[in-house]
C-alpha cells in the first residue's frame, strides 16, 4: 500500500515521521529509507536503520560556477553527491524489504527526474505488496507526484490508524 504525508514546506512532515519511528514501543515495526531533516538550518540525508548524516546542501556557496556537481532549486544549492548516495541507500533499503520503506521527500528535482530519481521510479515499479509505502510530498506538488506517478491509489497516512 502507498500512504503520504502532505504538507508545506519545513512544516513538521520528517518530524512527524521520525517521531512515529523512534515510537515504535513494541519494536513490531520494520522500517528504513531516507529522510530529510533540517538541522541548524540546513538541509540533510539520513538513512532510517543508520546514524550517519549526510550534508545536502553544497557548503561553499560562494564558488559554485562552473562546478557540475550542483543542483540548483528555489534558495537551495545541493550538492549532486549526496543525492547519489541517497539514491543508493534507498535501494538498498527497498532491497531488504522492510515494512515500512519512507521516501522523504518527493518534491520538484524528482519531478524532473533528479534528486532521488531514478530510485523513486525503480521502487515504484518494482514494489512488493508486503513493502508499505510512506512518501513524503509538499502540499502544493501532491497531484503533480501522483500524476507523474501514475500513483492511482493512496491513504493519508496522517488520517489512516496504523499499527
Amino acid at each position: 500500500m502507498i500512504f503520504y504525508i502532505t504538507g508545506p514546506v519545513r512544516s513538521g512532515k520528517t518530524t512527524f515521521v521520525s517521531n512515529w519511528i523512534n515510537d515504535d514501543s513494541h519494536g513490531s515495526r520494520s522500517v528504513d529509507g531516507i529522510l530529510a531533516p533540517v538541522i541548524g538550518g540546513k538541509r540533510f540525508l539520513k538513512r532510517v536503520s543508520g546514524d550517519a548524516l549526510m550534508c545536502l546542501e553544497y557548503e561553499n556557496k560562494n564558488c559554485i560556477s562552473g562546478l557540475n556537481n550542483i543542483l540548483k532549486t528555489g534558495n537551495y544549492i545541493f550538492d549532486k553527491r549526496i543525492f547519489e548516495k541517497g539514491r543508493y541507500e534507498l535501494l538498498d533499503a527497498f532491497l531488504k524489504k522492510p515494512k515500512w520503506l519512507v521516501i522523504d521527500e518527493i518534491g520538484n528535482l524528482e519531478l524532473i527526474g533528479e534528486g532521488l530519481e531514478p530510485a523513486i521510479t525503480k521502487i515504484l515499479n518494482e514494489r512488493d505488496e508486503n513493502v508499505n509505502l510512506l512518501l513524503l510530498i509538499r502540499d502544493k506538488l501532491l497531484e503533480k507526484v501522483f500524476h507523474h506517478y501514475n500513483i492511482n491509489e493512496a491513504k493519508n497516512f496522517r488520517t489512516t490508524e496504523i499499527i
